[in-house]
């Protein structure tokens, strides 16, 4: 899979859906000077190329919850499983697996408590863990939605403008209800009470924190 843009084209297409994620095709045409049908066969194909994705967030992580990013060694032969329950985590926001066998998970609650809970309980306690280590995010530096690839030119930049609100009939908030039936799976009770976890496979586990600052 390719990890850059083929052209300088494919570079400012990008740059733009940075910019403004919602604009139609027929306004990028007129900043980009492309047709909207051509536009949106260049984004099929970058999406089809895995060179673009599309993500989102609610906006409460930056402003009213906790998060920290928690390193997770493994035992041999554990990772799949392991992977497997924390892909059904709604307050894992990221999962990443590293060659050596460890997790790097991405992670956002509503209070201390239940951060609390998570990092030195609910995550050692998983199958085949052998130890946690947690970064506390004290402060953030920047985002990464703010980053872009500055292919366009300032001009063309301006005239895009930045991101645009949702559609009506988009949701306007995270229904909790729908979280529900993954926090279930992990026996997870409300407000940050202590959780009873899957019990874990015989082996000494452990968690530590440490402050970070997230970059």
């Amino acid at each position: 899979m390719p990890d850059m843009p083929n052209s300088d084209e494919d570079a400012r297409l990008i740059h733009a859906l940075q910019l403004a994620p919602r604009a139609p095709w027929s306004e990028l045409s007129r900043v980009l000077s492309v047709s909207p049908t051509a536009l949106a066969q260049r984004y099929a194909r970058l999406r089809d190329s895995g060179l673009v994705r599309i993500t989102g967030h609610p906006t409460w992580i930056e402003t009213r919850h906790n998060a920290a990013f928690a390193e997770i060694d493994v035992e041999p032969g554990s990772l799949a499983a392991a992977t497997a329950i924390l892909t059904g985590v709604p307050m894992a926001l990221t999962l990443d697996a590293t060659a050596s066998g460890t997790l790097i998970v991405s992670i956002t609650v509503p209070d201390d408590l239940e951060l609390a809970a998570l990092l030195t309980d609910g995550l050692p306690s998983l199958p085949g863990v052998r130890e946690v280590r947690a970064h506390l995010v004290t402060s953030r530096l920047k985002s990464g939605e703010r980053w872009n690839l500055r292919a366009l030119e300032p001009e063309q930049a301006a005239r895009i403008g930045g991101h645009r609100p949702p559609r009506a009939r988009a949701a306007r908030g995270l229904d909790r209800r729908s979280a529900a039936p993954s926090s279930r799976r992990w026996g997870a009770t409300v407000a940050g009470r202590r959780r009873n976890w899957p019990a874990n496979s015989g082996s000494a586990n452990s968690g530590s924190m440490m402050p970070s600052r997230c970059s």
